[in-house]
């Protein structure tokens, strides 16, 4: 089954301003919406407001704590973006590991909301 994006709004936490830029330019005419948050305080700010599908999330954000708080704060689909590649992620979190291509991260986003659907039953 195959998901159209373009009905679907993606939450990106994401500290680094230039980083950030570079996943809304790459992914930015494939989701209806895409909001980013510079730090993990805005990031449960804007996952407050229900009005995502999909979170993209930095895994270190050093000045407001890191993406497990927003693991922990949604069951929505969460996606962690990351230059560690011996970050310590829980399992069952997908991972990409940056710098990551563009059909990579919208095939991972995309599995991550059709795992999530599917559990739910919605499928």
């Amino acid at each position: 089954m195959e998901t159209d994006t373009k009905k679907l709004n993606l939450l990106v936490v994401e500290d680094d301003f230039f980083t950030a830029k570079v996943v809304v330019r790459m992914l930015g005419k494939l989701w209806r919406k895409i909001t980013v948050a510079c730090s993990c305080d805005s990031g449960l700010e804007e996952l407050s407001k229900g009005d995502h599908d999909v979170v993209l999330t930095d895994w270190d954000c050093p000045i407001q704590g890191d993406g497990i708080r927003i693991v922990e704060a949604t069951d929505l689909p969460v996606v962690v973006h990351t230059g560690d590649i011996r970050a310590n992620v829980p399992a069952g979190i997908r991972v990409l590991h940056k710098p990551c291509r563009i059909a990579k991260m919208q095939q991972v986003l995309v599995e991550a909301y059709m795992l999530r659907k599917k559990r739910q039953g919605k499928e």
